[in-house]
């Protein structure tokens, strides 16, 4: 029997309450999750991680948004999928 590769997910959102969300769910459906509030603390996590499988990053964050954020992630993981969302 082959045991299910986890899904390897980072939640980049300002909103605690909705990065919790997706987050939580992300858990529930046996995806392994990692939040942070901003998206230079998650260049920082993601230098020291193992490759992610998708991003989900607020596209209005205040420090810096997610496009630029996900241009900066995309370069160190180039075949992460991104979901941009507004929180």
């Amino acid at each position: 029997m082959h045991k299910k590769k986890s899904v390897k997910v980072l939640v980049v959102g300002h909103d605690p309450q909705l990065a919790d969300f997706f987050a939580d769910k992300k858990t529930l459906l046996d995806y392994e999750s990692i939040k942070v509030s901003n998206g230079e603390l998650a260049l920082q996590v993601a230098s020291k991680e193992s490759p992610f499988d998708l991003l989900i990053t607020d596209i209005m964050a205040p420090e810096i948004n997610g496009e630029n954020f996900a241009e900066k992630f995309s370069k160190m993981y180039p075949k992460t999928d991104v979901l941009y969302m507004i929180f």
